[in-house]
């Protein structure tokens, strides 16, 4: 099971990007010949306790090499705004994860820039990029993980990091739909433009997270990601 947000976000696609000898890193897109998918939920006003909105449950049975993704279509809702979230982004996570966001989709893609990295460094290197503190990170912060709309009401420390959150995915986006949609203007698809927006963005992160590992980058909580 998983969740999807940039605000969470419903009736998404969420499926498993299997690694093949082809594309050992998963193409990107979905392939009904050999995947799922399952869309993302709303809130069940059924449940009071509980809001469903953005996740979803995948069967991954013996699949140990994939990526998650999650692919929003005209329908995909932020479910915070109640606003049309736009189609064509595909947001990804290493396996394992269990949040699927803009941050995560960075983790993945350092990930893939440098093969001997965990998902564990990988998220801890972006975080500090994205202007996160050690003492956040040490405290169990991990973008692979980590929602940032759940209830942390009377926890002062706690909404704090989640407004951070909150702040960064939308910042994150913000550029990349800017680099997505020039793209798609020259021609590009949906796949391809995201794409390429994305690598521009990671091309950004992978620098930083080499200062990161050289030590001499200093993180401050209200940079962005282009700072």
């Amino acid at each position: 099971s998983g969740k999807a947000e940039n605000g969470p976000l419903s009736d998404a696609w969420a499926f498993l990007d299997l690694h093949t000898l082809a594309d050992p890193n998963g193409n990107g897109v979905y392939d009904a010949a050999t995947e799922e998918r399952f869309a993302t939920n709303a809130d069940d006003l059924g449940t009071l306790t509980v809001n469903e909105s953005g996740t979803f449950s995948i069967t991954r049975g013996s699949t140990a090499d994939y990526t998650l993704v999650v692919q929003t279509t005209d329908s995909t809702v932020d479910t915070i705004s109640g606003e049309s979230y736009g189609a064509g982004v595909f947001l990804k996570a290493p396996a394992g994860a269990t949040m699927v966001s803009p941050s995560s989709t960075l983790v993945n893609a350092v990930m893939i820039a440098n093969p001997t990295f965990t998902a564990s460094q990988a998220s801890e290197d972006v975080a500090l990029v994205l202007g996160f503190t050690q003492a956040q990170i040490d405290a169990g912060l991990d973008l692979t993980t980590y929602s940032a709309y759940e209830d942390t009401t009377g926890d002062v420390d706690a909404t704090a990091l989640a407004v951070a959150m909150q702040k960064s995915n939308t910042e994150v986006m913000a550029v990349v739909k800017s680099f997505a949609s020039t793209a798609k203007i020259a021609g590009a698809s949906e796949a391809a433009a995201f794409s390429t927006a994305m690598d521009a963005i990671t091309d950004v992160v992978a620098t930083k997270v080499v200062n990161v590992n050289n030590a001499s980058y200093a993180g401050a909580a209200s940079g962005t990601v282009l700072d």
